[in-house]
């Protein structure tokens, strides 16, 4: 049995709290382009040959463990992009209301840390907590509790979905 919960309707079942979202392109540096387009190649080619009807099932099951394994990279690179932080900042600086709120996802600590970087160089430095699996239960409660109570606007999180926030 399968079903079907949409974000609108979570959000009107009050699962969900409205929320916008707002994308921002971030430019690759040469590197991560060159890395990014001969692993996108990489799996272009392995597409092919799943596409050919006289390939083995074992043989295609392996090719498709490959090809998802080349998709983690890709989007590795992406998530990690070097220019991330300075677009945060900038995002930051230009968007961001003196009483708004806002979350910020990072990928691992490494990037969480340069964002914090970021955010203790800003003038005036901007108010923040983290977020994370590496916190007690009662560590997540009082930083998810300062940030709905406005006391830390901006809140740091990795891989936090998963926890309800």
């Amino acid at each position: 049995v399968s079903y079907e919960y949409t974000i609108a309707e979570a959000i009107e079942d009050g699962r969900l709290c409205h929320y916008e979202y707002f994308p921002h392109f971030v430019s690759m540096t040469e590197n991560e382009a060159t890395e990014y387009r001969d692993i996108s190649w990489r799996k272009f080619k392995m597409e092919r040959v799943l596409e050919k009807a006289n390939i083995s099932p074992a043989d295609a099951a392996k090719l498709r463990g490959q090809i998802e394994n080349l998709n983690f990279e890709m989007s590795g690179i992406i998530k990690k992009a070097t220019n991330k932080p300075d677009c945060c900042r900038d995002v930051i600086n230009e968007e961001f209301p003196d009483d708004g709120q806002s979350i910020i996802f990072c990928e691992d600590h490494e990037q969480e840390t340069e964002i914090k970087n970021v955010l203790d160089n800003m003038t005036p430095s901007r108010r923040y907590t983290t977020y994370h699996s590496g916190l007690t239960k009662y560590q997540k409660q009082e930083q998810r509790s300062s940030f709905e109570r406005g006391d830390t606007p901006i809140l740091l999180g990795i891989n936090c979905l998963d926890d309800g926030l």
